[in-house]
């Protein structure tokens, strides 16, 4: 039988004057100015829901408005996805309230992201807090809920992975439950300054020595190191950095002057076949990390989903041939339906897709060809681009 306590928490006196605070986010550093009384609550043995509520109502007597409106700016001119908002959310309240425990920043943020429009919860059980958060994004490896056919992800855990699966009460809803739907997508990557690292991609075509030099977003890396495991189409999807897109761009299309589809898609296999050591997740991180295209220009090496990612992103700038990503239980490759290609395909959706596999064989250029253990294998189509 669940137990219920009446307390009401108690709120720190408020304070007289506003609380300036320093942030420093990745690259750039911000000022915030935290009005008169803005305090996480007391900590407590025993979180309650009408304790909590209690707190809730105490934060909106707050010039709190003037807080968000600091926040949701920087969104906008820094162009932050959810998920780059929610920590420059976090690392406020906990650079403001260093003494503060994760339960009481909690607090604090579930307040706030419910005034921006999510739907933000808080889970509790004596002195166990947890902030949930809707979202349609797929997450793996971190908890969830669900209730009336939406999911709402542990936010409390969602990097740590530390979960003790306790009993706890459902989750605390205020009357105005927003309906944005947190999202971890990138459309473009956020206009914060960017750390480069230039980087040499050398390989070979035949007896000729390709010498790419990129300076790329190191920034990027430092971004996607904060992020739980996503759905692997969410990784194919997000796109290059302007900078280094443009500059990959500029130096690939001067060996590819003159060359047919063929070739061109030839020479891109090359590259993310070759410029790269193969190295798997495992071996290279210790767990299984997915990447966006722009890391696996970062790191040293990279397997068959990564290239694949890279590939994909620049193969859109030099083709209009419809392509699909074509998934093994154990591995990643890709199909173009340009019937120039010949050899080795795949039927789908009318149309057959040659295959250019983007990790191997190392030192090859040959596309249209199956890597053998795959020949005949089920498979599944998880990306379509550019499908009529």
């Amino acid at each position: 039988m669940l137990l219920f306590w009446i307390l009401f928490l108690p709120i720190f006196p408020l304070q007289s004057t506003t609380t300036t605070v320093e942030v420093n986010f990745f690259t750039e550093s911000f000022t915030f100015y935290l009005p008169e009384g803005y305090r996480p609550p007391a900590k407590q043995k025993h979180w309650t829901a009408s304790g909590l509520r209690n707190a809730y109502r105490q934060l909106e007597k707050t010039n709190y408005a003037a807080l968000l409106k600091q926040w949701l700016d920087l969104k906008k001119s820094k162009e932050l996805n959810d998920w780059l908002l929610f920590q420059l959310i976090q690392v406020t309240h906990q650079n403001t309230f260093p003494k503060a425990s994760t339960q009481q920043i909690d607090i604090l943020n579930w307040f706030v992201l419910s005034k921006i429009g999510y739907d933000a919860r808080l889970a509790y059980y004596n002195a166990d807090l947890y902030l949930y958060l809707k979202s349609s994004t797929f997450l793996f490896e971190v908890p969830f809920l669900e209730e009336g056919g939406n999911q709402y992800f542990n936010f409390s855990t969602i990097t740590s992975g530390k979960f003790d699966s306790k009993p706890f009460y459902w989750p605390v809803v205020m009357e105005e439950v927003g309906n944005l739907d947190f999202s971890f997508h990138f459309e473009a990557w956020p206009k914060l300054k960017a750390r480069t690292l230039s980087r040499d991609f050398r390989f070979n075509i035949g007896l000729d020595t390709i010498l790419l030099t990129i300076a790329t977003n190191a920034l990027i890396g430092d971004i996607m190191a904060t992020y739980p495991l996503l759905a692997e189409e969410t990784y194919l999807n997000t796109p290059l950095s302007e900078r280094s897109e443009e500059q990959l761009l500029t130096q690939i299309t001067r060996y590819l002057e003159g060359k047919s589809e063929k070739q061109r898609l030839a020479w891109l296999a090359a590259f993310t076949r070759s410029a790269f050591v193969y190295m798997e997740d495992e071996i290279q991180f210790g767990y299984n990390k997915p990447m966006v295209a722009e890391e696996t220009l970062l790191y040293p090496a990279s397997d068959c989903e990564d290239r694949v990612a890279l590939f994909f992103q620049i193969a859109q700038k030099l083709t209009i041939a419809p392509m699909i990503i074509i998934a093994f239980p154990d591995h990643l490759t890709l199909g173009i339906a340009d019937p120039s290609i010949g050899g080795d395909f795949v039927p789908y959706k009318g149309k057959n897709y040659f295959i250019c596999d983007p990790t191997g064989p190392e030192g090859s250029n040959a596309i249209g060809v199956m890597p053998f253990p795959y020949r005949g294998k089920d498979f599944e189509v998880i990306k379509e681009w550019n499908i009529r």
